[in-house]
């Protein structure tokens, strides 16, 4: 930045020439430089910030449910019920969520449905109750 410059009881600033048209090979005037230099710390700190806001992001963890009956199966649902996949007796089924007049979440993908009510989960292969009364294993 510029100071005024005194001479008696006058303030005189100095005059910036601001050229036309600048050739990329010529010099910065030194308020661009300056501009320029603030962009840069700018830019890095941008980029530091979304670096770090990744490495914040934790992988989502399954849930490991264990049925009544012994067997298990394990979810990984995605954040605001977008989707969930299942493992389950040695295949994996990504699920859409579905609408349902009751209560809790229920995912499916047309063979499969899994109903997420509270913390216990069932899940239906084509209309039949294959795993009922199952709750996440600590």
């Amino acid at each position: 930045m510029h100071r005024p410059l005194l001479r008696g009881n006058v303030v005189r600033t100095p005059r910036i020439e601001i050229p036309e048209r600048m050739a990329l090979t010529d010099p910065l005037p030194p308020s661009c430089r300056w501009c320029l230099s603030a962009l840069r710390r700018a830019r890095s700190a941008v980029l530091v910030m979304a670096l770090s806001g990744c490495a914040a992001i934790a992988p989502l963890q399954p849930v490991h449910y264990r049925c009544d009956d012994g067997r298990e199966f394990s979810v990984i649902y995605r954040p605001a019920g977008r989707s969930a996949r299942i493992d389950i007796a040695g295949m994996r089924f990504e699920l859409e969520p579905e609408k349902t007049k009751e209560g809790g979440d229920r995912y499916g993908c047309g063979v499969l449905t899994l109903w997420r009510d509270g913390q216990g989960a069932r899940v239906e292969m084509e209309g039949q109750g294959l795993y009922a009364n199952c709750l996440p294993r600590p």
